[in-house]
């Protein structure tokens, strides 16, 4: 923030004057240091969803393993849906990618045509 005094005398704070010099040489500043999405959320989400249904893909039934998964929303978060475990399931990244943005009758159709076609 600046803002100028009594005395007509601007005073910088919190950190104005790292971002005004940061401008004027154009190289990259931050107000906040960027935080990282920790492997340990993500594994207690995987432990989490692996306890509660196993370790299938929700699409294909086949084995996911910590390496391979992503979290599959059945309830997009682009159409509303929340981002809690109840509206989660483990996949492997391409069944989840064929799903796209389907709704949630349409996943589970997939999902059953995709374990169908598998047996």
């Amino acid at each position: 923030m600046i803002y100028q005094n009594a005395k007509g005398r601007l005073v910088w704070h919190g950190g104005a004057d790292a971002a005004w010099d940061a401008w004027k040489s154009a190289s990259d500043w931050r107000a906040n240091k960027r935080t990282k999405r920790g492997a340990s959320k993500r594994w207690a989400r995987f432990a989490t969803l692996t306890a509660r249904d196993g370790n299938a893909c929700f699409y294909c039934g086949k084995p996911v393993t910590f390496e391979d998964f992503t979290i599959e929303h059945l309830v997009s978060l682009t159409q509303g849906g929340p981002d809690h475990i109840a509206n989660m399931a483990v996949s492997h990244a391409r069944c989840n990618a064929t799903a796209g943005h389907l709704s949630v009758v349409e996943k589970v159709r997939l999902a059953e045509g995709m374990k169908g076609s598998a047996q």
